[in-house]
């Protein structure tokens, strides 16, 4: 209820979306890109920058180490393909419905098992439920300050 509370958040998010300012979200930053979110106490609206929505459990939908590959076709994006194989981590009691996109990874248990396709890509937002381990995952860590960097060169006419 607080999150949807701030209107002024919501839409100063959603307008730096429009506007192509690159997003990188996870976990609860992903679900606040979504329309709305159910709760056991009503359905909130969240920034609406993504179709779909969050439903919260009462147990956990996902926990545990996990590897990330780009999903099939990286979202045309061949920045996501070059990154390959990321580690991380899941902890969430949201379960994500109608999005709406490009899937960004194909999640895997430790044994290399597939769990889920996670999260959506487009645009300039990359967003899911994996937590990446950037002390590792330097690459995909300096793709998103470039794109941030070029975003505000963009912007300032440079």
């Amino acid at each position: 209820a607080a999150l949807a509370d701030n209107v002024v958040m919501r839409r100063q998010i959603k307008e730096a979306f429009r506007l192509g300012t690159p997003i990188y979200a996870e976990c609860g930053g992903y679900q606040y890109l979504l329309r709305e979110m159910a709760v056991e106490d009503g359905t909130h609206p969240m920034s609406g920058c993504l179709p779909g929505r969050t439903v919260m459990a009462r147990r956990l939908e996902g926990i545990g180490y996990r590897a990330g590959r780009p999903a099939t076709g990286a979202g045309g994006r061949p920045w996501l393909a070059e990154a390959g194989e990321v580690r991380g981590h899941v902890f969430h009691y949201g379960r994500s419905e109608a999005v709406k996109g490009r899937p960004a990874w194909r999640l895997s248990h430790a044994d290399g098992s597939f769990e889920r396709e996670d999260g959506v890509v487009g645009g300039a937002v990359l967003a899911g439920y994996l937590h990446v381990h950037f002390a590792v995952e330097h690459r995909l860590a300096r793709w998103f300050l470039a794109r941030c960097r070029a975003a505000g060169s963009r912007r300032r006419g440079t």
